[in-house]
């Protein structure tokens, strides 16, 4: 005879506790949606040239009071606080129109003087642009050679070009002295494309005074919070010193710093996403516009508009004048009569 069979356990599973979960998730990423869909809009308004930088203010104010709460299973609502803080405080700095108090004005007007005292002609653009960056600037002063220097977020100091034309490219004169410089064959694989030499006109322009630093490029990956590996647009940024011995970035997501005593070197192993990377960066920090110069731009500022060798002149490099490979640098074709006290890169 068989066994009888005994009757089955009384089992019950409970997924109570993982399905309110799954709800609550549910819940937060809607919170997500609708927090993304109020920091592009007040992004917009922050943008919009109608409105008053109290405006712009109130509607970044209004977006941190709708979503002060923080997403236990999300970082995005972290950064669009921080941003949105971040902008506050700038528009907090300029709470409204240049005002037309003694003080503004004395100021604007004095660095008018300061730039007729220094050149012959000033252009329209030139008056406009020192207005522009009276407003805008944290510093603005003209420099030794009368043009306008301007300081902006993270230390950038910018100097506007005026318009005009300016010979872009190689005489035939040049050339001969390249190819006596240089050689044929170094002159034909390098310098044969910049021929020749024509007129070009640009709109006046900002270009930064100096090289981006290290202490300048680590301050922008931190706090973007991007992997230099594949942080902008998906592509590389840079070479740290992991990738390229030559570099002085150390580190990684969230903790880049800067090899000790490189902090002012300009910064290099630096991809073309890493540089336009860089500007975005830059813009979103002040609310202007920053981009890579053009070709035409690059040469205007180095050559100026006299078609000289150098931004200093005819004169062959030294090494007060320019970072190049002196002695001690350690390739063959180093100049062993100049030594400006660094390998490579300067500060």
């Amino acid at each position: 005879a068989s066994p009888q069979p005994s009757a089955p356990p009384q089992t019950n599973v409970d997924f109570s506790d993982l399905e309110r979960l799954a709800r609550i998730r549910k819940k937060w990423e809607g919170y997500l949606t609708r927090m993304s869909q109020a920091f592009e809009k007040a992004k917009t308004l922050d943008q919009n040239s109608s409105l008053t930088p109290k405006e712009k203010k109130e509607a970044w104010q209004r977006f941190l009071s709708a979503f002060s709460k923080d997403n236990p299973y999300s970082l995005k609502d972290d950064r669009m606080r921080e941003y949105a803080k971040e902008r506050i405080n700038y528009w907090s700095r300029r709470p409204g129109p240049p005002p037309t108090t003694a003080p503004h004005l004395t100021k604007l007007q004095n660095l008018k003087k300061a730039l007729s005292s220094k050149r012959a002609y000033i252009g329209e653009d030139e008056w406009r642009a020192l207005e522009w960056a009276a407003e805008h600037a944290i510093d603005l002063r003209i420099n030794s050679a009368g043009y306008i220097e301007a300081v902006f977020y993270n230390d950038t100091v910018m100097v506007y070009i005026p318009e005009g034309e300016f010979p872009m490219g190689q005489t035939d004169e040049e050339k001969k002295w390249l190819i006596k410089e240089v050689g044929k064959s170094v002159y034909e694989n390098w310098y044969s494309n910049e021929t020749p030499a024509h007129k070009v006109y640009l709109d006046g322009f900002w270009i930064s005074k100096y090289e981006v630093t290290n202490e300048q490029y680590v301050r922008f990956l931190n706090d973007s919070g991007i992997d230099h590996q594949n942080g902008c647009e998906g592509k590389k940024c840079i070479d740290t010193k992991a990738e390229a011995s030559d570099s002085h970035i150390k580190g990684n997501r969230g903790n880049y710093y800067v090899e000790s005593g490189y902090e002012k070197h300009p910064v290099i192993e630096i991809s073309w996403y890493g540089a336009v990377a860089y500007t975005k960066w830059l813009s979103q920090k002040t609310g202007l516009h920053f981009r890579l110069p053009t070709e035409a731009e690059w040469e205007k500022a180095c050559r100026g508009t006299d078609g000289r060798r150098y931004p200093w002149g005819n004169s062959s490099p030294e090494g007060d004048k320019a970072n190049f490979c002196d002695r001690n640098c350690g390739f063959s074709w180093r100049n062993k009569n100049v030594n400006d006290g660094y390998k490579y890169t300067a500060p």
